[in-house]
């Protein structure tokens, strides 16, 4: 898993992005977001079953699964086009919010 760094962050500019690196952005997520999902997923499902039986353990497990699914098919292509770029956009937009209460969710 490649591990994620203030350069790959920084390397993608300031808004407001050029095309270009609005799509590599874009790409450069799908690269490592499923890998970290799934990853995210494995370490959930190694868990005691007592733990993973927990109503709020078992929410975000099922939000992570939910998010894996929803990208996988976009992983089996690359962003090229700007609307392309504003589509995903706005299925990562959807997920954010799904997520928003997975921390709240872990502290209970």
């Amino acid at each position: 898993m490649h591990p994620l760094t203030l350069a790959d962050l920084c390397k993608h500019g300031r808004p407001p992005l050029p095309t270009e690196a609005l799509l590599n952005s874009a790409n450069f997520t799908l690269q490592i977001l499923p890998s970290r999902l799934a990853h995210r997923i494995q370490s959930l499902r190694a868990l005691p079953y007592i733990v993973v039986a927990n109503p709020n353990v078992s929410k975000i497990h099922s939000n992570y699964v939910h998010s894996l699914s929803t990208l996988l098919p976009y992983a089996e292509r690359k962003i090229e086009t700007l609307q392309d770029e504003i589509d995903f956009t706005e299925v990562m937009a959807d997920l954010v919010h799904t997520h928003s209460n997975t921390a709240r969710c872990s502290r209970t």
